[in-house]
């Protein structure tokens, strides 16, 4: 992985934080924090979140996003840490 790549994925590491966010959420933030010449494009910023650090919560149907979080960071609503789909 290149220097560039390196930056961007640290980069939605900082933006999702403990968050859960949309993918439409993530891009503005990443696109806000870019300059012009270093954009990426939605099919680029798809495939990093693909990446073994981030997973996909859920699919929001009334919004068509999907739902994004770091994977070392597994809160769930109430506030309980969650394992393996189950709250501990």
């Amino acid at each position: 992985m290149n220097k560039r790549h390196v930056r961007i994925v640290k980069k939605i590491e900082e933006i999702l934080g403990d968050k859960e966010l949309y993918f439409g959420e993530i891009m503005l933030a990443v696109r806000a924090s870019e300059k012009r010449n270093l954009s990426y494009t939605n099919n680029q910023i798809s495939n990093f979140l693909k990446r073994k650090q981030f997973e996909k919560v859920r699919f929001d149907e009334k919004a068509s996003q999907s739902i994004w979080r770091n994977k070392n960071e597994k809160k769930g609503i109430n506030g309980k840490i969650e394992k393996n789909n189950g709250i501990v």
